[in-house]
């Protein structure tokens, strides 16, 4: 047998850790997608300072100067590292391995339209470390998760105790049907302080009543009918009676 308030219950939390659920995916998206363009904007400054180095005249700096300039520039940037290949794409400054292998990363490329005479570079190579992202995110992931367990618990309390505040006055209603015996028929329920919900039901409960009642009148008229019907006749019977036993005495 289904149970109205548990199934109620069991909607209403649903819903309640739906929103919350969807909340948290939408609020990791975010974070998520703030962080990527967080990711590019750094890559682009740092790619932006690098190509305004190598721009530079060779009269200005040496290519010892040159790899000076761009640990000066990447170490101003932050969690990047730079690559510069040349045409044939042989490295020309940077790191072999971006950040020894070790972290998760993201690379970006900056590809240049003409190859720089200076130092025949043409592509330069950048990477931004993901890992204090990707750190957050799971941080945030673990609030999102204890929070949406937290949440089912105290949505499944809230919503017992509404529970029981909602169906108070279907519990005093029928409590009131339960005391109704034979001797109650003349009982109306009052549906002005009912709400609107219940208003059909005691409606029709009345209308019953209403019907009972009737019907009890017309029985006692019927009885009443019937006795007064078979009361001549069984005086008739019984004077009758009362003769033929003088008759017989005579």
């Amino acid at each position: 047998m289904k149970s109205i308030s548990r199934a109620t219950i069991g909607l209403t939390s649903s819903v309640s850790v739906l929103g919350v659920v969807l909340l948290a995916v939408l609020v990791y998206c975010c974070i998520h997608y703030w962080q990527a363009r967080q990711q590019e904007e750094t890559a682009s400054r740092a790619l932006h300072a690098v190509e305004h180095l190598l721009l530079k005249p060779t009269s200005e700096y040496s290519p010892e100067d040159v790899k000076h300039g761009l640990e000066e520039v990447l170490g101003g940037q932050g969690r990047t590292q730079a690559r510069v290949v040349d045409s044939r794409g042989n490295r020309m400054f940077g790191p072999e391995v971006f950040f020894n292998g070790e972290g998760s990363i993201r690379e970006f490329s900056q590809v240049f339209e003409t190859e720089l005479p200076q130092l025949q570079a043409k592509r330069v190579e950048l990477a931004v470390s993901t890992v204090d992202d990707e750190r957050f995110l799971n941080f945030i992931s673990g609030i999102f998760a204890s929070s949406i367990v937290l949440w089912i618990l105290v949505s499944v309390l809230i919503s017992m105790r509404l529970i029981r505040l909602v169906l108070r006055p279907i519990n005093r209603l029928t409590e009131r049907i339960h005391n109704l015996g034979p001797r109650s028929l003349d009982v109306v329920l009052d549906d002005h302080k009912a709400p609107l919900e219940l208003r059909p039901f005691i409606d029709g409960f009345n209308r019953l009543l209403g019907q009972l009642r009737e019907n009890r009148e017309q029985l006692k008229l019927f009885n009443s009918n019937v006795a007064h019907e078979l009361n001549t006749p069984l005086s008739s019977l019984t004077i009758s009676h009362e003769l033929l036993q003088r008759r017989k005495l005579i």
